[in-house]
């Protein structure tokens, strides 16, 4: 059974995948555990920023595309786990399910980005 780790890893692989391939770079060490097992990880291209978070209270994931550091969001999805969630029994589904709903949110950045 996966762990919160490896969804986090999954969802993390998710946006480098499409990040690396247009210049973004990861900063390092985002993606290391925090209080109560919260965890960020974050790339940069020149102003612009990819920022990915877990909040283990709330038992969500969020992402943020910003194309300067003063501005608002330009893109922000938030996804959240199946109600059963407890911590412990994170599923292969609620993996593709949150990756799939994460890549078409980065369908949208990177058209936005091509712009």
């Amino acid at each position: 059974m996966p762990t919160l780790d490896d969804l986090f890893a999954a969802l993390a692989g998710t946006v480098r995948a499409g990040a690396s391939a247009r210049g973004f770079e990861e900063r390092p060490g985002t993606a290391e555990p925090g209080p109560f097992g919260a965890r960020t990880a974050r790339w940069r291209r020149a102003t612009a920023e990819l920022a990915l978070a877990w909040d283990p209270r709330e038992q969500w994931v969020s992402f943020e595309f910003r194309p300067a550091p003063e501005r608002p969001p330009a893109i922000e999805w938030t996804g959240t786990l199946s109600d059963r969630y407890t911590g412990r029994d994170v599923t292969e589904a609620d993996i593709r399910d949150l990756q799939g709903d994460l890549q078409r949110i980065l369908d949208a950045v990177w058209a936005r980005d091509a712009r």
